[in-house]
């Protein structure tokens, strides 16, 4: 998975992903967006995500999230993300509208234990399972706020996946 920045003077990113990675980026980010929206009606100590600075409301509120979340939804029309397929993928987003992006996936990523504690204690109100990812949520979960750094940086990253930084589970 690799940042890049194609043009200078443009303020478009994209995020360059393998097909097995875009159809785990796409499912992180789906359950990030259902989860957000169950988070603005949830009582604090059940909500799945973590805020930081912001509620979920504004998070989904958000112009630049809207923008990026309508592109994953025609992207993934366009190019059906069920991990199969050869080559990259490319997803092409404005600055803050990819930073946005990111932080979604970065909560989404983070919350598999809060998402698992949810669903299995009240799973009438929070219906959603965390996706089955072939990649250790940890791993996305640092990939994300790296990328994000790099993103703040206007610099390029490339991540590999060495064993010291990813886990598949079950393997």
């Amino acid at each position: 998975m690799r940042l890049e920045k194609p043009e200078s003077g443009n303020d478009t990113f994209n995020l360059v992903m393998s097909p097995v990675e875009w159809r785990e980026i796409h499912a992180l980010a789906k359950f990030g967006q259902a989860a957000a929206a169950y988070d603005c009606t949830a009582p604090y100590v059940l909500q799945v995500l973590q805020y930081d600075a912001s509620q979920p409301e504004e998070i989904l509120a958000d112009r630049e999230m809207q923008a990026a979340l309508a592109a994953l939804d025609r992207m993934a029309a366009r190019i059906p993300p069920d991990g199969g397929g050869s080559g990259n993928i490319t997803f092409a987003l404005p600055k803050e509208d990819m930073r946005q992006f990111l932080v979604i996936l970065n909560m989404a990523a983070a919350a598999e234990k809060q998402a698992v504690l949810v669903h299995s204690s009240a799973p009438e109100k929070f219906p959603h399972v965390f996706p089955d990812i072939e990649v250790d949520c940890k791993y996305y979960a640092r990939a994300f706020e790296d990328l994000l750094m790099a993103l703040h940086r206007d610099q390029l990253l490339s991540i590999t996946r060495p064993p010291s930084y990813m886990e598949i589970k079950n393997g």
